[in-house]
């Protein structure tokens, strides 16, 4: 079924004339959601594909946003730019070949709790996540295999020593 203004398509599961149980909705801009609605919402397992920016989202949705378990992958270039690897550029899809990749907990659409950060250079952090920040305890692997462990504030380790 179509929006009113024919831009959007959803195929799937309505209950009072919302989008509840399973089902797939197609944006206008070519992005596309597979998986679980209620009351309109995307609430439970599913998969946001954002074709526009080249980003796949596989996991919990509470009230239309990434909220609990999953895993997210951008699929071209680096992300944006980290304060501990300052030579990356957001999207630089020239100079890396693999992508980056989270895999942990969301809260509000955004990194929260545990989870592992892959960066596309070969570096990673495991640990402690706040509103999308290195927040707390955790471990960055740089990609030369040296590793820093500690504590991060505000996304930068506190006493940054290789």
């Amino acid at each position: 079924m179509y929006n009113a203004e024919g831009t959007t398509y959803y195929q799937g599961q309505w209950k009072n004339g919302m989008k509840e149980g399973v089902g797939k909705m197609q944006y206008a801009s070519g992005n596309y959601y597979e998986g679980a609605w209620k009351a309109d919402a995307k609430t439970g397992m599913g998969v946001m594909h954002w074709v526009t920016c080249n980003e796949v989202y596989d996991g919990r949705w509470e009230h239309g946003e990434p909220d609990g378990h999953g895993e997210h992958t951008w699929l071209s270039g680096a992300h944006a730019q980290d304060a501990l690897m300052p030579d990356t550029r957001a999207n630089d899809a020239s100079q890396f070949q693999l992508c980056n990749r989270y895999k942990g907990n969301f809260k509000q659409g955004m990194r929260d709790g545990y989870g592992v950060f892959f960066y596309s250079t070969g570096a990673r952090y495991a640990g402690q996540w706040a509103a999308n920040v290195k927040e707390g305890e955790g471990t960055f692997t740089f990609e030369d295999g040296s590793v820093y462990e500690g504590l991060f504030q505000n996304d930068r380790c506190v006493r940054c020593v290789r």
